[in-house]
């Protein structure tokens, strides 16, 4: 699984959906070299989006409305910022995917009783492992490409200084975007991993990770 070409594609907005799955590296190094998150313009873009939303979690966000003020997280802003990483790489517009964001959001910290994503960060390295090992994505399910997808976009959120600095909105947003496209790769080679739950598991794994840091 080559995760530099996948990172890549949340920025380029010009990539395909249609990820080979197949086409794995076996490379498990961590780091995106050349075709990972630039942290110039995800701060730069995260900056834009909240900035236009306003900082002080009114809420005012489209139809989305709900927010939570568990650490300043905000549906509403998380969503709207995870469709810009998306961009116009995948098949839905921005439109879409916003709904869809603010509904994995929405089942990630609501009362269903969802917790595939509420692990120790061991478990959460460990899917990451598990999917960088080589084998079939297709294969994976979704808590494992949730977690896997939170464990990439925190590494990333760390390395481009945004850790220190950061907001729960923008590593959640990373997260989602993340395991979006990882989604879309699993879908394209005949996987069957719900894609709601892998969106949810991603934003609950990544609010572990952010309480963690």
């Amino acid at each position: 699984m080559d995760f530099g070409k996948l990172a890549s594609g949340l920025l380029s907005g010009g990539g395909s959906n249609k990820d080979n799955s197949s086409g794995h590296e076996g490379s498990s190094n961590e780091q995106s070299h050349g075709g990972g998150f630039d942290m110039s313009q995800i701060a730069s873009l995260a900056s834009s989006v909240l900035g236009n939303k306003g900082d002080n979690n009114s809420g005012s966000h489209g139809q989305q409305g709900g927010q939570s003020s568990s650490g300043g997280f905000d549906i509403g802003q998380a969503a709207a910022l995870a469709s810009k990483f998306i961009g116009s790489g995948s098949n839905n517009g921005d439109n879409n995917h916003n709904n869809l964001f603010a509904s994995a959001l929405k089942m990630a910290t609501g009362n269903s009783g969802f917790n595939k994503g509420d692990a120790d960060h061991g478990t959460i390295k460990d899917s990451y492992n598990k999917v960088n090992s080589g084998d079939d994505l297709r294969n994976k399910a979704e808590q494992t490409l949730g977690m896997a997808s939170a464990y990439m976009a925190f590494q990333e959120f760390q390395r481009g200084g945004s850790g220190k600095g950061g907001n729960q909105n923008e590593l959640v947003a990373m997260a989602m975007s993340q395991a979006q496209r990882m989604y879309d790769s699993h879908s394209n080679s005949g996987g069957s991993a719900n894609q709601q739950e892998t969106l949810a598991t991603a934003a609950q794994a990544a609010m572990k990770l952010f309480g963690s840091k």
